[in-house]
């Protein structure tokens, strides 16, 4: 961070990049329900969060991460819920794509115990500029989700 202008490098940049209409709805999603997203959820993962998803919450579910767009953003996307890896796709490629929209929420990634979770955690918030990356397991959802 540079200590002068208390902004980091990288924020200056996403800021050029992020289309316009986003950057003017980042926050249409206050005052309205939050939508939340499920990425390529089996139904063990969905097992796994039903009981702690709250039943009142506007939630979508897609196939794969290029099913989301800045007009989901627009729509009050505010929460996104993945995998940490599915078939063709992992949590780094959601990230990405989701910063290169202009996304400014939560992304929840659905592992397994990892050894070493903090590593996996920094290399996917590496990727993913003004969101907020969250890793979460079937013990610590209920925590983090509810």
């Amino acid at each position: 961070m540079n200590s002068t202008t208390g902004i980091h490098p990288t924020q200056v940049v996403e800021r050029r990049k992020r289309p316009k209409s986003v950057a003017a709805n980042r926050n249409a999603h206050k005052g309205s329900s939050d939508l939340t997203v499920m990425i390529a959820m089996t139904p063990r993962d969905m097992a796994a969060l039903s009981e702690i998803l709250d039943p009142d919450a506007a939630l979508n579910s897609v196939s794969h991460y290029t099913e989301l767009s800045v007009d989901l953003i627009e729509r009050g996307l505010f929460r996104v819920v993945a995998p940490l890896t599915a078939t063709d796709f992992d949590a780094l490629d959601i990230a990405r794509h989701l910063s290169e929209l202009g996304f400014c929420g939560e992304l929840q990634v659905l592992t397994p115990h990892l050894p070493r979770p903090e590593i996996v955690a920094r290399e996917i918030q590496a990727a993913a500029i003004n969101i907020q990356v969250e890793l979460i397991t079937p013990q610590a959802a209920w925590r983090t989700l509810a």
